[in-house]
């Protein structure tokens, strides 16, 4: 597995090769995410979805989990907040 700098960099090659752009931390400076079911203004001129600046492809990370651990998954409003871990639990 990459480590998440190198993750980054590839997801933003991957955008780049299909004639996008990553300004500031955006697709093309509009959409924060780069992976969604949605967002169909950035998944046309191209044949094969899988080459649209946004695909719906997870990228997948597998991380060991212990007992008391808690798993959130959450839209990018919540990331982007200013809220504490502890906030975000409750």
């Amino acid at each position: 597995e990459l480590p998440p700098a190198a993750r980054l960099d590839t997801e933003r090659e991957r955008i780049e090769r299909a004639n996008g752009m990553v300004r500031m931390n955006r697709v093309d400076g509009e959409l924060a995410v780069s992976r969604a079911f949605g967002d169909s203004m950035f998944k046309r001129s191209v044949d094969d979805p899988r080459l649209t600046k946004v695909i719906c492809v997870p990228d997948i990370t597998v991380l060991p989990l212990e007992k008391g651990d808690i798993i959130i998954i959450a839209c990018d409003g919540v990331f982007e907040g200013n809220f504490t871990n502890e906030q975000v639990c409750e």
